[in-house]
């Protein structure tokens, strides 16, 4: 999905081209950029008729696709996805059938969930509709087939032994063991912990790098998913020509893939890599990193979302003013309102909430209680809402503000007056 934000699916319009189904590209997916946005924020009030709208809006653009040959929605790693598109998830599952659909998700049992999120996953994998799949580690041949086709050099038999009893045939570790298997046939290394083995193989790999490229790839890192050339430029202030061998430099040393145009990604090769240079940081260097991405989103915003900002300047709030974060926290709980993100609108106004709690009761401070009251609503977190509220109540009460205690009565519940 859109690595800039999983909502942007959620608000493109349903009328706009469809690239699936005969005729369309090979690789083509659905679209990864909206075709249009929504024009108004969500009615907060009755947030969850404002939320099915938007979720009908996605169920119809599969249908148009759809309707032009079979599509399948595949998406992986559940564990880790935010509350709302597990929602949507939901929603598609236990609607009306969509004919030519297939859905298919993935996820790892061995992850704890989330409340909220378990909740959700119970749901999906209990409705009648879903086929529940469980996939069983890879035997012994399966095992010596994949190292064969991923391994640059044939493995022995006692390599091959130390793979599965190392991944338990799960693929995901294969692969991950499979990339560091040594060159002389060492067992002694191969049969190491696996993340000790990755964080010890990127270390002396990136250590004998040049100070331009250990920057960058460490930049590269702390950015994530919204890394791209465009940005690890401005964040590590080298000069195009310079970015581009240090670019060159740690693909040849096995940490990045592909070489990046723009604003395209830069991707490590797994992502134990990109987890092995952050354990590598120190804390304040991996917070001024943090920072420097974070302003250059915020001075770019249009190229990834509020959402990756306030993760950013979150992480590094050591560095960065209060009056900065809240002023991002609330854009970006702006932009997930507009998408019909509810839950996660609320935490980014939780954030400009705990930013702004030395200044005490002020009119702003009230205002931000209000809304994330009702976000939290919309959210359908009704005992949460009811809290907040009360706060925003009380400091209406304390401060003499009768319009903030109007706003409150009226959107009790949703909408429902009550004595306060």
């Amino acid at each position: 999905m859109n690595r800039g934000s999983p909502w942007d699916l959620v608000t493109g319009s349903p009328e706009g081209q469809c690239r699936c189904g005969p005729g369309a590209p090979p690789s083509s997916r659905l679209p990864r950029s909206p075709t249009a946005r929504v024009k108004r924020h969500a009615q907060l009030e009755g947030g969850a008729t404002e939320r099915f709208a938007i979720f009908e809006r996605f169920a119809e653009h599969l249908r148009a696709c759809a309707a032009r040959g079979p599509v399948a929605l595949l998406l992986d790693d559940l564990q880790w996805t935010e509350v709302s598109a597990l929602r949507l998830l939901r929603h598609l599952v236990q609607r009306p059938s969509l004919p030519g659909v297939l859905i298919v998700g993935a996820l790892r049992t061995t992850e704890p969930l989330p409340p909220d999120a378990h909740e959700l996953v119970s749901d999906v994998l209990a409705y009648p509709a879903t086929d529940v799949l469980e996939v069983s580690g890879l035997n012994g041949s399966e095992i010596a087939a994949f190292a064969e086709a991923a391994s640059p050099r044939r493995l022995s038999d006692a390599e091959i032994g130390v793979l599965a009893r190392r991944s338990g045939g799960n693929p995901f570790l294969l692969g991950g063991l499979l990339r560091w298997v040594p060159s002389d046939g060492s067992l002694v290394e191969l049969d190491a912990a696996l993340p000790l083995a990755v964080r010890e193989s990127v270390r002396r790999r990136l250590v004998v790098e040049d100070a331009v490229t250990q920057r960058v790839v460490k930049a590269a890192a702390v950015a994530g998913l919204v890394s791209s050339l465009d940005l690890l430029a401005r964040v590590t202030e080298v000069d195009r020509t310079e970015l581009a061998q240090a670019l060159d430099s740690a693909v040849r040393a096995g940490l990045l893939v592909g070489q990046p145009v723009g604003r395209s990604p830069v991707e490590f090769v797994h992502d134990l890599v990109r987890e092995a240079v952050l354990s590598m940081l120190a804390s304040w260097d991996r917070i001024e990193l943090h920072h420097a991405v974070g302003m250059a989103l915020f001075d770019d915003a249009r190229s990834s979302s509020w959402a990756a900002v306030a993760a950013h300047l979150t992480a590094a709030r050591p560095v960065v003013e209060d009056a900065t974060l809240a002023d991002v926290a609330r854009r970006a709980a702006v932009e997930a309102t507009q998408a019909g993100a509810f839950d996660e609108a609320a935490d980014h106004l939780a954030v400009a909430l705990d930013v702004m709690q030395p200044a005490g009761d002020t009119a702003a401070h009230g205002e931000l209680l209000w809304e994330r009251g009702r976000l939290l609503w919309a959210a359908e977190r009704a005992e949460e809402s009811k809290q907040v509220l009360s706060e925003a109540a009380a400091l209406a009460r304390r401060t003499g503000d009768g319009e903030l205690l109007a706003r409150v009565a009226l959107s009790w519940r949703g909408g429902e007056l009550r004595p306060i």
